[in-house]
């Protein structure tokens, strides 16, 4: 019940190519299912292209300025591609069309070590974009240095008020 594959495979091409088609597929246009003609479809797809392919403005500065930064600082322009506009974009509304650019070159002269250390991937910047735009208001930058003197200092803040409660309410017995 076996048959020799070279001569089937012979047989069907052979058939294949002699033999009109069957297939009595209706037109789209003859089918009436409430789906958009395929010629109103192209054209909504295209124009949609066409809207994903024009940039928001604000989006544009944001990214130049950011890139121009980058550029000075590393000499190189920063990757730019779908996941680098996306966080863009989400930067332009977490903080707004107006600060976005200067917040995102700003981002470039900040010496957090992380910061640092990713090469000021844009990905820092909207995670971080609270603690950058602080720094950026009020002109100084946030250090590892910085934060463990604040620590050191609010250590002995506690200390401080410790030993003085302490001694307080010793003295509250006495009298």
């Amino acid at each position: 019940n076996v048959q020799n594959t070279t001569e089937l495979c012979a047989n069907s091409a052979h058939s294949f190519k002699e033999e009109p088609s069957i297939n009595h597929q209706l037109e789209p246009s003859d089918i009436s299912d409430g789906v958009t003609p395929a010629s109103q479809a192209g054209l909504l797809q295209k124009k949609t292209a066409q809207k994903k392919s024009q940039a928001n403005p604000d989006n544009v500065v944001c990214w130049e300025s950011y890139a121009r930064a980058y550029r000075n600082r590393y000499g190189v322009l920063p990757a730019a591609n779908q996941k680098t506009r996306g966080q863009v974009a989400m930067l332009v509304r977490y903080v707004g069309k107006e600060v976005a650019p200067s917040l995102a070159e700003y981002f470039l002269s900040h010496n957090g070590s992380w910061f640092v250390q990713c090469r000021h991937e844009f990905g820092c910047l909207l995670k971080s974009y609270q603690q950058v735009l602080t720094d950026m208001q009020r002109g100084e930058q946030m250090t590892q240095i910085k934060a463990r003197q604040t620590e050191s200092t609010q250590s002995n803040y506690e200390a401080a008020k410790s030993a003085l409660a302490k001694l307080r309410a010793k003295g509250g017995r006495n009298e």
